[in-house]
């Protein structure tokens, strides 16, 4: 196991040059292909992302040049970019050059307790003159894991962030596949999953380091070492310092199956998705030749969506998030930046010109995003990218995002998808009956549906399989008639499914029928009991009170006896 060990005066003087850090990482010398490194600035009271991409061969001397200012944060692309792109998206990405987990203790988001860190409430103050127990802390946890200690150990201003650099950088493609991209995300998130998951404490008291579980991206900036963070008023530094690590190494301890066993995996999916096919073509056949095959496919087919289908589900996305923000009681402090983009991504989905959707982002801001200072200007910031994409054509159109990429975003809890989950499933489209016919349209008197039925019925037996799909008349006295009869059945020992076979209902709801039943006898007798026992405790009472005016007679008279004896 390596180790990690203070960083030296030697190594904190090296460090003091803001072209070291990244020479470790970009390594010019090792690159076959040089590429590009994107540069990020952004000051503090505009908070406007600018950046500039700088040639891997130049980027020390840029970098010297580089006269950071106080008020501005500076940030720079962990991974090189390629040489011949301009952008910094994901598919930019040229080679792997490391990975990270990043740690934000002094501000962290609203589901982390500061009373529940590992180390117990962080002071602001302390935490930002003292880091180093609570690196030592974090670093002993990463070995509890199993995880080899990290290459530098960086103090952020805010927090803590974790970097393996890699010996050897990983060409994100190769042979014009991205699999080796696709191999270093599931490390990456594997590994910060791993750390962001585990409870140090008891499940009453859970102790959780408040892991940033979306600063995971191949293409993500992190903050350069050496320059001054505005938000907690002190400078980026490096605390600890460890050796580089084998990617392969790392893959094998974070990741839960090996190649072997992936390439395994995979060759039963594809032995199955080739049993699926070979089933849906002899049902073709069978279904040609007159013959009906029972049984389905059990491989999904790729859904094609359109324009259209991508505009309903964000339709539905927005309805599901503004529910969850009004049950939030609105954005909460440090997250408004990371909600705000997917609200306008949503409504730039379901506006058709530029002016309305302006008129729905104003809209959001001002009912759930308008607190604690946020200004308007900001909100326009952090939906530019979003905007250019809306009014410019040639930008590659809007953004897509997955459900679990949507809800991982909004940090949907299980509680929140059980209440408001209904309003990101779209209704199924109402499909024609047996033989091509429509559904049975309801509610209506159950002589007229059973007549339609019927009449049905007679065309062919193919409709006995839709029959059930249909919306049922209603015939109220049937319907207690079959209820009785299923309590009367039940009473004399019958079980529910052969009640519900002799009825025609589902044992499910003879199983309710009985339970309701139950329920109210007990209710029944309950109240029964009560009124027994408040009639027999008024008894009691008026027994007593007949004893006492018995014994008050009683009492008088043997006095008035005594007095005449007396006289």
């Amino acid at each position: 196991m390596n180790q990690c060990l203070p960083a030296s005066d030697l190594q904190l003087e090296a460090y003091n040059d803001l072209a070291y850090e990244p020479l470790l990482l970009h390594r010019p010398d090792l690159q076959r292909s040089l590429g590009r490194v994107a540069l990020c600035w952004m000051p503090h009271r505009e908070r406007r992302f600018r950046q500039e991409f700088v040639e891997v061969a130049h980027l020390a001397e840029r970098l010297r040049t580089l006269h950071p200012e106080p008020g501005t944060n500076y940030f720079l692309s962990q991974n090189t970019l390629h040489p011949q792109n301009t952008g910094r998206r994901l598919r930019d990405v040229h080679l792997l050059n490391a990975l990270w987990i990043d740690i934000d203790m002094l501000h962290p988001p609203e589901r982390y307790d500061l009373s529940e860190m590992p180390l117990g409430d962080v002071a602001s103050k302390r935490f930002a003159v003292e880091p180093e127990p609570h690196a030592d802390h974090l670093l002993q946890h990463v070995l509890e894991l199993g995880l080899p200690l990290p290459t530098e150990t960086i103090f952020t201003g805010r927090g803590l962030c974790l970097k393996w650099l890699l010996d050897t950088p990983v060409a994100a493609r190769a042979a014009g596949k991205d699999g080796p991209l696709r191999r270093w995300s599931a490390v990456e998130k594997h590994l910060v999953d791993r750390l962001a998951v585990t409870n140090w404490g008891t499940a009453t008291h859970p102790r959780r380091w408040p892991v940033d579980i979306k600063a995971r991206d191949a293409n993500r900036v992190l903050r350069l070492i050496g320059t001054f963070n505005p938000d907690a008023e002190v400078r980026c530094r490096i605390l600890r310092t460890g050796a580089r690590v084998d990617f392969d190494h790392m893959a094998e301890l974070v990741l839960p199956f090996t190649r072997e066993e992936l390439a395994a995996r995979r060759k039963a999916a594809a032995q199955a998705k080739l049993r699926g096919q070979e089933f849906d073509a002899n049902r073709a056949r069978a279904a040609a030749a007159g013959i009906r095959v029972k049984g389905r496919a059990t491989v999904k087919r790729k859904v094609e969506w359109d324009d259209a289908d991508v505009a309903a589900l964000w339709q539905r996305r927005a309805k599901f998030s503004v529910a969850v923000l009004k049950a939030r009681g609105g954005a909460r402090a440090g997250e408004r930046n990371d909600l705000f983009w997917p609200m306008a991504l949503s409504a730039a989905w379901i506006s058709t010109s530029h002016d309305e959707w302006l008129g729905r982002v104003e809209r959001l801001f001002k009912e759930l995003f308008a607190v604690d200072g946020w200004t308007q200007a900001e909100a326009n910031d952090s939906a530019s990218a979003v905007l250019r994409r809306l009014t410019d054509p040639a930008a590659g159109g809007l953004y897509k995002m997955t459900q679990p990429e949507f809800l991982e975003r909004f940090q949907i809890t299980a509680d929140e998808l059980r209440l408001h989950g209904s309003l990101l499933r779209a209704r199924s489209p109402r499909r024609d009956g047996a033989m091509g016919l429509a559904p049975l349209q309801g509610p209506m008197p159950y002589p007229v549906w059973l007549a339609k039925v019927r009449e049905r019925q007679r065309l062919g037996g193919l409709y006995a399989s839709g029959l059930r799909q249909e919306k049922r008349g209603v015939d109220p006295r049937q319907g207690a008639e079959r209820r009785m009869r299923a309590l009367q059945l039940a009473s004399d020992g019958e079980r529910p499914y052969l009640i519900a076979r002799e009825l025609g209902v589902s044992a499910r709801t003879v199983s309710r029928w009985i339970a309701e039943a139950e329920e109210r006898l007990s209710h029944f007798a309950a109240l029964v009991n009560e009124d027994v026992a408040q009639h027999a405790r008024e008894n009691r009472e008026e027994h007593a009170r007949r004893e006492r005016a018995a014994h008050i007679i009683q009492r008088l008279r043997r006095e008035a006896a005594g007095g005449e004896q007396q006289e």
